[in-house]
């Protein structure tokens, strides 16, 4: 048994409620059955490992995996965590919408490989730090005038032991998202 000091957050969870069920989803049990996270991470904030976590949701058996949000709270892995309702991402503050759909198009354990296949140096664990990397930038950084990037901002990447491999995969990931979801826009995507 191992424990992590992570929290995942419903909403990023919630990608799995739309695509797995229709209609409104019920209370539901999350299971984290492993996590094979790149050690060496640190941000500001914490230092330890960076990645996905395989889950399950109730006794169905999916493909799913999830991402840290909250590196301030604790979970066992594996470990069994009840009565949550998951929810459309839709329904959430922009910034999960953004970790939303960086879980979406980017996590290796959802498939999403192309985007780091050829990249030299690049592993699936630290694809996967990558992802979560970007993922906490969102919905970590706390600058209004910063547009996402691991190395400005309040936020940043304080150690990362790919030899910036997951940094620079994970600053792809956010210029990626910003492209996507704000082309043409003069807003920054950070909300203070």
């Amino acid at each position: 048994m191992r424990k992590m000091k992570f929290a995942m957050l419903v909403a990023l969870a919630a990608i799995l409620c739309v695509g797995v069920f229709t209609g409104a989803c019920r209370a539901s049990t999350i299971h984290v059955e492993s996590y094979p996270g790149l050690s060496g991470i640190g941000v500001t904030g914490y230092n330890g490992s960076a990645g996905e976590f395989q889950v399950g949701v109730n006794s169905v058996a999916i493909d799913a995996a999830a991402y840290c949000v909250d590196f301030s709270k604790t979970i066992t892995v594996p470990g069994t965590y009840g009565n949550y309702t998951l929810e459309a991402a839709s329904s959430q503050s922009t910034i999960y919408q953004v970790g939303a759909w960086i879980l979406s198009q980017y996590a290796p354990g959802l498939g999403q490989t192309a985007w780091y296949s050829g990249v030299a140096g690049a592993t699936t664990a630290i694809a996967q730090a990558a992802v979560q990397l970007a993922i906490w930038e969102v919905t970590q950084e706390t600058s209004s005038s910063a547009l996402y990037n691991l190395l400005t901002g309040t936020f940043q990447v304080t150690l990362d032991s790919s030899s910036g491999i997951a940094t620079t995969l994970a600053n792809n990931i956010l210029l990626s998202a910003y492209n996507t979801l704000y082309s043409g826009s003069e807003k920054a995507y950070v909300v203070s």
